[in-house]
């Protein structure tokens, strides 16, 4: 059976070099790409959080996209950082963008959005900073309420016209965010959707994705973690 990966190209080197060592037939559909957003951290809408970088006490990533569109622009300010902040990631795999930039971050034993507002809230008090994309689903804001700040470094661009490389067949669908099995949803049609296995990056993934195809008998299966080589052992398991 045929393995489908459907992240942005940006974020694929990875998937791409995992299958070609385990001689995995792979498929590149790339439904969405990055859009960085232009910022001026001296100027524009985020200036004052910029000129007052120091006063927070966390900075939170929410993707590797957040990472590879947002660190360099807190690298920008590094002047005003020192070691009591802190850095964190939702998951593994921002938490190894983020090595990559030179930052240790903090993940929570429960890799989620819910996670990390606990882990923060019992032993990481201060004001925190969200790294994030224009797709945010703002509960991570919204649970931090008064204690957070956040600045929007790209956005999702999704293609219907990439969709159509999905056949009919029988395949395994790689999701990595629930947004992309939101738009497989609404724009694939039902009989190539009762063909899919999708595995998932999270056990929230796998639940938002039941509550919105109730009724369809969704085949859904979690990864260990939203690593590249954890997804790829998951979907082992039906190849």
């Amino acid at each position: 059976m045929i393995l489908i990966n459907t992240r942005p190209k940006d974020l694929s080197e990875k998937i791409n070099e995992l299958c070609d060592q385990e001689k995995i037939e792979l498929q590149n559909i790339y439904l969405s790409k990055i859009i960085p957003i232009e910022i001026d951290t001296d100027n524009g809408v985020y200036k004052e959080i910029f000129e007052n970088l120091d006063k927070y006490s966390n900075f939170i990533f929410t993707s590797q996209a957040a990472v590879k569109n947002g660190a360099k622009l807190i690298k920008l300010k590094s002047k005003l950082l020192n070691k009591k902040h802190k850095f964190f990631a939702v998951g593994d795999s921002t938490k190894q963008a983020l090595t990559s930039e030179g930052y240790m971050a903090l993940v929570p034993d429960n890799k989620s959005s819910d996670g990390l507002v606990e882990m923060i809230k019992n032993s990481f008090p201060g004001k925190s900073l969200v790294i994030c994309g224009d797709n945010t689903n703002m509960n991570l804001q919204k649970k931090l309420s008064g204690d957070s700040d956040e600045i929007r470094c790209y956005k999702l661009e999704y293609s219907k016209k990439s969709i159509d490389n999905i056949t009919s067949s029988q395949a395994i669908i790689l999701i990595y965010n629930y947004l992309t099995f939101e738009f497989i949803f609404k724009n694939l049609n039902q009989h190539s959707l009762k063909n899919k296995f999708f595995v998932v990056a999270s056990e929230r993934i796998k639940s938002k994705i039941i509550d919105l195809s109730y009724g369809f008998n969704i085949k859904v299966f979690v990864s260990k973690s939203a690593l590249d080589k954890d997804m790829i052992i998951k979907a082992q398991e039906f190849i």
